[in-house]
């Protein structure tokens, strides 16, 4: 008994001894290595944001910023390793060569780098998902639809899908379907939804409002209004057009198509 309180009294010691010799300077490393944590957090935030602003893609800046923080993680490790007392020089040169290779690589195979074909603040459509893109990472993009839910979306998902970027052009075209008998005066129709929409100033005069005889059903005609107004103004003037369009309608006593359901009676002989 008294053989073991001697030898664990001297190990006591041996730990002693070590945390004398080393204790501040590991502390030292600890502080150093959270500070440069928080401070590589911040920096990459920071330079995100300003990569953007300079017009950057958001998926190649995030793809900058986290090879830069990739670097600054082992700068940190070497200067840790460096207040513990240790060598790091062969370290440091491994790491450059590192360095130059991956930039290397990274200009060989620039181009054929493929690139979503969007960035944060456009409203987008992939396959059936349409909303407006929040923000981009390396791996995927977040998408808030009209109804108020957040899509995330995998980018590699829409890289093998059609996308259709619904900001890139500043106007859109509106359509307005409308179903006619064939007792009603076309020209008439014609008329009457042509002076609504040229007398609407957010209407484009050009291209030119156009009020045409699409298609001949059986039962009705369907005539189509087409018109350009601006992107951020589309939703809004359909629902006023439509409005307005059944509202002069009524004062006109065009009358729109109805829904028919036609019946047949087939008479035969029975043996």
């Amino acid at each position: 008994m008294s053989q073991l309180m001697q030898d664990l009294s001297a190990q006591l010691n041996n730990v002693n001894a070590v945390g004398q010799t080393y204790g501040a300077m590991v502390i030292k490393a600890l502080l150093a290595l959270v500070l440069m944590l928080l401070l590589a957090k911040w920096l990459g935030q920071l330079l995100s944001s300003f990569l953007v602003k300079l017009g950057l893609p958001e998926r190649r800046a995030v793809f900058v910023v986290s090879g830069l923080h990739v670097l600054v993680l082992l700068f940190m490790g070497m200067m840790v390793l460096h207040l513990l007392g240790i060598d790091t020089q062969l370290m440091f040169r491994a790491v450059l060569v590192v360095l130059l290779f991956l930039v290397a690589v990274y200009i060989v195979l620039k181009p054929y780098i493929p690139q979503l074909p969007f960035v944060t603040g456009n409203t987008i459509m992939t396959g059936d998902n349409l909303g407006k893109v929040q923000s981009i990472t390396f791996l995927h993009t977040r998408l808030k639809t009209f109804d108020g839910k957040t899509i995330i979306v995998p980018n590699h998902r829409i890289l093998n899908e059609q996308v259709i970027n619904y900001t890139t052009n500043p106007n859109r075209r509106v359509d307005l379907s409308l179903y006619i008998d064939y007792d009603q005066d076309t020209e008439k129709v014609r008329q009457v939804v042509s002076e609504i929409l040229k007398s609407d100033e957010r209407v484009l005069e050009k291209p030119v409002v156009r009020v045409v005889v699409s298609k001949l059903e059986p039962d009705y005609i369907k005539m189509q209004a087409r018109f350009w107004v601006p992107r951020l103004k589309v939703l809004r003037s359909r629902w006023d057009f439509n409005e307005a369009i059944v509202k002069a309608f009524k004062a006109e006593g065009i009358k729109m198509a109805s829904a028919r359901l036609e019946i047949r009676e087939k008479t035969g002989q029975q043996n």
